[in-house]
């Protein structure tokens, strides 16, 4: 009756007995009751042990995922070991969580362990061949959700930017100047990486004027999908919506289109 109502450990779950520690490689319930397939510290071999011999194996420092025992129970994340205690006849672990900034006193067997980048630097684990082009996609993943959540951009955005863009964006943001040239091949989004930049400068105050050149055709395709896709409304075309005569008249308007062809005439040198 007391194994039934004891919670099975998952995967990876640290485990003692005595002064054995190991990881849980399988469980498998017999007619016995359920027993626990452990390959322990030092040994080559694993073992079979039944699972009412098992205790918690974590120690602080370790590096863990949560893996919650019932469907319904919410999702923690990964997070690491900061104490062990038993309450009852229970093992547990405080789990301090950073994404979330949660602290949770947790079931060890709802725990599995995860090579974290301190065990890595440790043992020298560089993982597997595609292991830094999917660290590179979780930090840029990272960093998208947390430029959404700081401005809101993308959810305001009619447009479902491709991995190249986002990646582009946020290279010049992070990079801290806006000394850049962008010269994709046709077809590859420039404008809605322009746009995206536009967006993310406008929002952080740093793109109170700007002045848009290009082809003589493009220049109401351009102002349309700023419009559209963006809400960056204010542009107006020079030559079509309004036209200067003096120099100081620039100052009336802030966010200009204007055709390479339009300005390159001599007109324009002053």
């Amino acid at each position: 009756m007391e194994q039934k109502q004891r919670l099975i450990p998952v995967k990876q779950c640290w485990v003692s007995v005595k002064d054995k520690r190991g990881v849980v490689l399988q469980t498998m319930e017999g007619a016995d009751g359920v027993n626990v397939k452990v390959r322990w510290q030092g040994q080559k071999e694993p073992s079979i042990v039944p699972l009412t011999s098992l205790r918690s194996g974590f120690m602080p420092g370790m590096e863990v995922r949560h893996i919650p025992s019932v469907v319904a129970q919410r999702l923690l994340g990964e997070g690491i070991v900061c104490n062990t205690r038993m309450l009852g006849s229970e093992d547990q672990a405080l789990i301090d969580f950073p994404a979330s900034g949660e602290q949770h006193w947790l079931p060890y067997e709802t725990l599995s362990w995860i090579k974290g980048a301190k065990h890595r630097f440790i043992t020298g684990d560089k993982g597997p061949e595609n292991a830094s082009e999917r660290f590179r996609l979780k930090v840029l993943a990272h960093a998208l959700e947390t430029w959404n959540e700081n401005t809101g951009a993308l959810s305001r955005m009619d447009i479902d930017p491709l991995p190249h863009q986002i990646h582009l964006v946020h290279r010049i943001l992070a990079q801290g100047h806006l000394n850049w040239l962008i010269a994709d091949d046709v077809g590859l989004g420039k404008t809605i990486e322009t746009g995206m930049l536009l967006k993310a400068l406008e929002q952080r105050g740093q793109a109170r004027r700007i002045l848009l050149v290009t082809p003589a055709g493009l220049t109401n395709q351009w102002k349309e999908e700023l419009h559209h896709k963006f809400g960056l409304s204010e542009f107006r075309i020079y030559g079509e919506n309004f036209t200067v005569d003096e120099p100081r008249e620039w100052k009336m308007y802030d966010h200009v289109i204007g055709s390479i062809d339009r300005l390159k005439d001599e007109s324009h040198y002053v």
